[in-house]
């Protein structure tokens, strides 16, 4: 939220008071992990934005939602990995509890998964449609996070793209 509010205030936010910029800075980081509902026009969001809004859609929802992306619980062991190593640990501790090796295999699994999932996707799109990289990026990463959100790309895209549009969904969906 407060990453979205500081990259947008002069750009989509612009025009809205304080509380409205701040309501809306919340909803679009909310909903990107679920809903795909927009409350700004997001064609208007700074290019930092655009990556910030597809890692959020790449992480997703918490487990026993609808909404895809690899989920925050996966997210969340991974950075415990990550801390961990960084440390010299061997062991991987969340709230105060040891995750078994196997959960963490788990959760790097789940993640390469759907980032080659998303890569494999990007490339086609890039490679098959005439269109900018952020953009394709952007569609490629709220497909597979079944997100619903776009940047206008989508009627954009000729049969090829959209299949490969409908099969990132299908995976997101499904999950790994």
């Amino acid at each position: 939220t407060l990453l979205y509010l500081a990259f947008e205030s002069g750009r989509s936010l612009s025009q809205l008071g304080i509380l409205d910029r701040l309501s809306n800075a919340v909803f679009q980081s909310v909903t990107l992990r679920t809903a795909g509902f927009n409350s700004v026009d997001l064609t208007a969001c700074a290019p930092v934005t655009v990556l910030l809004m597809i890692a959020l859609m790449f992480v997703g929802a918490s487990p026993g939602s609808t909404g895809g992306g690899i989920k925050t619980t996966t997210f969340a062991v991974l950075r415990g990995a990550f801390r961990a190593l960084v440390r010299g640990g061997a062991d991987v501790t969340l709230f105060s509890r040891r995750l078994s090796q196997d959960t963490v295999l788990r959760s790097a699994s789940v993640a390469l998964a759907a980032l080659t999932a998303a890569l494999v996707g990007l490339m086609l799109l890039l490679a098959t449609q005439p269109i900018a990289f952020d953009r394709l990026a952007f569609e490629t990463f709220s497909a597979l996070g079944t997100v619903g959100l776009s940047l206008g790309v989508t009627p954009m895209l000729d049969t090829f793209g959209k299949f490969v549009i409908m099969a990132l969904m299908f995976l997101g969906r499904v999950g790994p």
